[in-house]
């Protein structure tokens, strides 16, 4: 038997009607897509392991509905942005690129990260039909055009806090402090994920300042999606679990070969230095003002980037960075010094104390410095203790003072 097309689209409205009135269910709208809430919807809480790009070096969280009954499953996802926003990569460098929520099919969601060999996780949250209802809702107004983009910030305002405040605002889901009785700085807490020892980790300690050595609070941890979690497994909601069931795997991850890599940045720090100090020596001074012309030029290029993101970006956490100390514009001064040679007494002296500071104060300053960078501030000593040396001219003064002693006697 045959039916027109008319017979058709009408046996569909019917079956939607069917669905959403038989069976007690509810259909909602998503900015035009629809979605149907019914006692077999499920909420969960989605979390993957970490990638090997950068930006997923610490997994990625987001919330998962699914209702059986309709087949819809999708996926709310707080990570997503537009590559085709006006001013990409200068908003992105800046801290001024906007983050949004978006929608995604769960299948499509997984396939990515099965392509990518990163664990999916699921752990369902345990919400009333009232709750998830109020949930879509909330997440319906928030997918809106005029609501979806948000300021994103790494550490307190990403894809896993959102959730994260969702649960605590709308449904005062409590988090009980399961955390160490040893806190973290969240500094660490990325420590834990690339290795203390990782070129990625250097790079971390070189950006990130002042801010990023405050001591995470149990909840502050909740900014790594692991860690969101670990306390979501323990939290409770009106008298009752948050998490309805453990947690399951929807993709294990097959393991990687880790490539060693003998060029580590402490090496690669130690060998320069001990290259410093023979130039400084052994070899003549045209040798060392080559070689402090092209060093120098590279700490200047860093300190440059470390002004940058302090006053230029809306990165907090890159703010009062006290890499400064050894890494400092100041040393364009210095070479133009070099390349000029002069001998500025008052330049050497201050940029030879404030890397003397570092070594001093190693444990008492309110930033953490990485031990990969000893062997540069040690460098940083020698150099300009060997300028200083320079401009004092010390065999001059002996002699003065030779003239001096045998006019006395």
């Amino acid at each position: 038997m045959k039916f027109s097309v008319h017979t058709v689209s009408t046996l569909k409205i019917l079956w939607v009607l069917f669905i959403t009135f038989i069976f007690k269910g509810h259909l909602l709208s998503q900015n035009g897509v629809p979605l149907y809430l019914s006692e077999h919807t499920k909420v969960s809480l989605l979390t993957s392991s970490p990638g090997e790009d950068l930006y997923a070096q610490f997994g990625h969280s987001a919330i998962r509905i699914k209702d059986t009954l309709s087949g819809q499953d999708l996926v709310f996802n707080y990570g997503l942005f537009d590559f085709n926003t006006p001013g990409f990569y200068v908003k992105f460098v800046r801290g001024k690129l906007p983050y949004q929520l978006g929608i995604q099919r769960f299948d499509r969601f997984l396939n990515s990260y099965i392509e990518e060999n990163r664990q999916l996780r699921e752990l369902e949250i345990n919400l009333s039909e009232n709750e998830r209802i109020t949930l879509i809702e909330f997440l319906s107004v928030n997918y809106l055009p005029e609501n979806r983009a948000y300021s994103y910030d790494f550490f307190y305002d990403n894809c896993a806090t959102r959730i994260r405040d969702i649960l605590e605002n709308k449904f005062q889901a409590n988090y009980p402090d399961t955390s160490l009785v040893k806190k973290a700085t969240f500094r660490h807490l990325l420590s834990e994920y690339v290795g203390q020892n990782s070129w990625i980790n250097v790079g971390f300690y070189l950006i990130l300042g002042i801010p990023s050595d405050a001591i995470a609070t149990f909840r502050d941890e909740m900014f790594l999606p692991d860690y969101l979690e670990k306390h979501l497994k323990n939290a409770d909601l009106k008298n009752k679990n948050l998490a309805k069931n453990k947690v399951q795997i929807l993709f294990q991850n097959q393991p990687q070969k880790n490539d060693y890599l003998l060029l580590s940045p402490i090496l690669i720090g130690w060998l320069l230095f001990f290259k410093g100090l023979l130039i400084t020596l052994f070899f003549s001074s045209r040798w060392k003002n080559y070689f402090d012309k092209v060093y120098y030029s590279l700490l200047f290029l860093a300190g440059v980037l470390f002004v940058f993101m302090w006053l230029g970006t809306d990165h907090f956490v890159t703010h009062k960075n006290m890499n400064l100390l050894w890494a400092s514009p100041l040393y364009f001064l210095f070479i133009i010094n070099i390349i000029s040679k002069k001998q500025e007494l008052y330049l050497i002296l201050f940029l030879l104390v404030t890397n003397l500071l570092i070594i001093i104060g190693w444990k008492f300053l309110p930033q953490e410095f990485h031990i990969a960078i000893v062997p540069l501030v040690f460098l940083n000593i020698v150099r300009l203790t060997d300028k200083l040396i320079k401009r004092l001219d010390p065999d001059r003064i002996i002699e003065v003072l030779k003239k001096k002693l045998m006019e006395q006697n």
